[in-house]
Formats: C-alpha cells, sequence, structure tokens
C-alpha cells in the first residue's frame, strides 16, 4: 500500500510525495518519483505534509508533469523557433495538442509555450508536435491528439 501526501505553500502545491509498506519515501520531481528518504519524517513528526488520496495525488503529479513539460519545450524546442522564423514552413490555425494523463484531461496551445496565437507560431508549434508528443508518450499521456489547419 502506499500512502500519499502534499505539501502545499500559499496554497501551491510545492511537493507530493508517496511513502509504501516498504518505507520507499519518494517526491515527484521533473515528471518522476525520485527516492527521497527524508521524506519518511512526514510519517513519525508534525509536518506541513497533509495526507491527500491516491486520486488526487495523481491529478496532481499530471498538473506537475505538464509543468515540467511546458519548461521543457520553452527551453529545448521553442528556441528552435528562430531558425524556422528565416524560412517558415507554412502558417496555420487553431493549432492545439490534447491529451489525457492521469485521467485529467489537457489541451496545449500556443500560448502555453509563450508563442503567440499569430499564424506564423501556429505553423511552429505543428513542426514541434511530434516532439512534444513523443515526451507525452514517455510520460504516460493517453489519447494524444495533434490538431491544426494550414490557412
Amino acid at each position: 500500500m502506499k500512502n500519499y501526501y502534499v505539501f502545499r505553500f500559499n496554497g501551491e502545491v510545492r511537493r507530493i510525495a508517496r511513502i509504501t509498506d516498504n518505507w520507499d519515501a519518494c517526491g515527484w520531481e521533473n515528471g518522476k518519483w525520485v527516492s527521497m528518504p527524508g521524506l519518511l519524517k512526514i510519517q513519525h513528526d508534525i509536518t506541513d505534509y497533509e495526507d491527500i488520496t491516491e486520486e488526487e495525488a495523481m491529478k496532481l503529479v499530471a498538473d506537475q508533469t505538464v509543468k515540467f513539460l511546458l519548461e521543457k519545450w520553452k527551453k529545448e524546442l521553442v528556441p528552435k523557433k528562430e531558425e524556422w522564423d528565416k524560412k517558415p514552413g507554412w502558417p496555420a490555425k487553431l493549432v492545439e495538442t490534447t491529451f489525457v494523463l492521469n485521467g485529467k484531461e489537457y489541451s496545449i496551445k500556443p500560448p502555453d509555450l509563450g508563442l503567440t496565437d499569430d499564424c506564423w507560431d501556429q505553423g511552429f508549434m505543428e513542426t514541434i508536435q511530434g516532439d512534444m508528443k513523443k515526451d507525452l508518450e514517455e510520460l504516460g499521456a493517453e489519447d494524444i491528439y495533434s490538431m491544426g489547419f494550414i490557412d
């Protein structure tokens, strides 16, 4: 059995933790569970962590994973736009990537990546949707759909 916990600061989730019956303590970090033996104190001391259900933990994990991916894509994929702008491929509209992660539905649009809703930024997002899908699949996302229309 696993017990789940969350630490919030000013209402913002700062850490999601899990402790198993085998006393394996982990924290959710950068899209994966990472061993953090220091978290065992959650079950022994009075801390600011609160018990949560597995269902709530998985939804929080999904939110943290999407936040991690958005930052990753902004750092790794969006800088490629400068090169793409030198010889843009095509304008597009209504570009979006939707998916389900841990039972929760998400939608990513160009502004979520720091791009604009301009037709050329949307065309650029279409060119990186394959990379986005690969990352999403690696982290367990399902029902991944990449949409967009040539403008």
